[in-house]
């Protein structure tokens, strides 16, 4: 499996996607946030082919920052997000995943095994932001990047999670 080898149902992730379950064992977190019940319709889609999420954030277009499902940062300022996803799959799932981007260049990936093989259409220094916002009086804040170096140490935490 891409990202983990998985000892959990496909229904578990489902049954969390919906909001059924106040825990899991990939969030600390209590239920589903406000931001995922944006798109957790298209979550339990996803879940019930079998690519299990365990981290997604909705895309986000100038929402304001005192936005109770996806503002932060303070008052006065807008708030931006990328589409996110971040799943486990078979080698299958990813070879397939892998191939349908080919054709959207605008879409990046990264994946790894817990044997260390990576595939990405990235280069190993790429920062992609994921998160940003805007506000009056400052530079553009970007608390949420995504990098190899980064995804590398949360696969470690991934596979001692699973």
């Amino acid at each position: 499996m891409s990202k983990a080898s998985l000892a959990v149902e496909p229904p578990l992730v489902v049954e969390s996607s919906l909001g059924n379950l106040k825990s899991s064992p990939w969030s600390e977190l209590d239920g589903l946030q406000p931001e995922t019940k944006i798109i957790n319709e298209q979550l339990v889609k996803i879940n019930s082919k079998g690519f299990l999420t365990i981290n997604s954030q909705p895309s986000v277009n100038a929402e304001r920052s005192d936005s109770l499902t996806v503002g932060w940062g303070g008052p006065v300022g807008y708030v931006y997000q990328k589409a996110y996803l971040e799943f486990f799959c078979s080698k299958e799932k990813l070879d397939a995943v892998v191939e349908k981007c080919k054709a959207l260049p605008s879409i990046t990936y990264m994946a790894v095994n817990k044997g260390e093989n990576w595939v990405s259409n990235t280069a190993q220094s790429d920062v992609n932001a994921v998160t940003w916002g805007v506000f009056p009086a400052k530079e553009i804040i970007q608390p949420t990047i995504v990098d190899p170096a980064s995804f590398k140490v949360w696969k470690d935490e991934a596979f001692r999670t699973w």
